[in-house]
């Protein structure tokens, strides 16, 4: 099953492994110019069109994998009748969705970390200082590393599979994953994540690097209460929101085999 997996699946692999590549050879590029810079303002003037694109590829990693390689595992074999040859010639049908899980899941994961990797040694170590917040906070590469773009490409590529087992067509199963992706990247962005923990109060402006939620107060000179995230739960922060995604992909993969053992042949 390995094998064959591989043979029908090897261009959006090998495909994945180039993007990889790329996408390391690109941080490490970055990295370099910041890290030769002395005076953080002008390198982070000098190459902000560099990281904005590196940043927009590194959040389409996850989607591109869940479309590309997620939704086309199990649906190909659907939509064209082969997975019949095989559960009829002895191999059964969680022999067969575990060898599909083993070589898309492994190829994916270890090139999502080898991005990670890059991605956190690229990242300046000097912008984690307070005075370098003015140009650079750490909030901005929350989606980019840590421990949350395995969890995304891990969720992602889950959510392919399983759009994929439960309408059995690979284009309507890559549409279905790009939307619920999408989506559920917006709503966990935008209105989970900011109340992972209960922000603090105080005065602006706040002398360190935080993720302001709200302000409320006169804008005009007078005084302004903020309503922040600090600096020093970025990485509980990055651990809650990991668990959330593995914990969704494993209800995924559940569901997945649910369908396949209960899919007529």
């Amino acid at each position: 099953m390995i094998w064959l997996t591989w043979r029908q699946h090897r261009i959006a692999i090998l495909a994945a492994a180039a993007i990889a590549v790329l996408l390391v050879a690109a941080l490490a590029t970055l990295g370099s110019q910041t890290a030769r810079s002395s005076r953080l303002v002008d390198v982070y003037q000098a190459i902000r069109t560099q990281w904005n694109v590196m940043w927009f590829l590194l959040l389409l990693l996850p989607l591109v994998a869940g479309i590309f390689l997620g939704a086309p595992l199990l649906a190909s074999d659907f939509e064209c009748g082969t997975h019949r040859l095989l559960w009829t010639q002895g191999v059964t049908r969680m022999r067969w969705l575990v060898g599909k899980l083993a070589v898309a899941m492994t190829a994916i994961l270890v090139c999502a970390a080898i991005v990670d990797v890059a991605a956190q040694m690229a990242i300046p170590t000097q912008w984690s200082t307070p005075a370098a917040w003015t140009y650079a906070n750490q909030w901005l590469f929350f989606d980019q590393g840590g421990l949350t773009l395995p969890a995304y490409v891990l969720f992602a590529v889950s959510l392919g599979v399983a759009a994929g087992a439960v309408v059995g067509r690979t284009l309507l199963a890559m549409v279905i994953t790009g939307i619920v992706y999408a989506v559920w990247r917006a709503v966990v962005g935008a209105v989970i994540r900011p109340n992972y923990l209960p922000p603090l109060q105080g005065r602006g402006p706040i002398q360190q690097a935080v993720w302001v939620t709200s302000a409320h107060g006169n804008l005009n000179g007078g005084p302004i209460t903020l309503y922040y995230q600090p600096p020093d739960r970025f990485w509980t922060f990055q651990g809650i929101e990991a668990s959330i995604f593995l914990g969704l992909s494993l209800m995924l993969l559940a569901l997945t085999t649910f369908v396949v053992l209960r899919r007529d042949a």
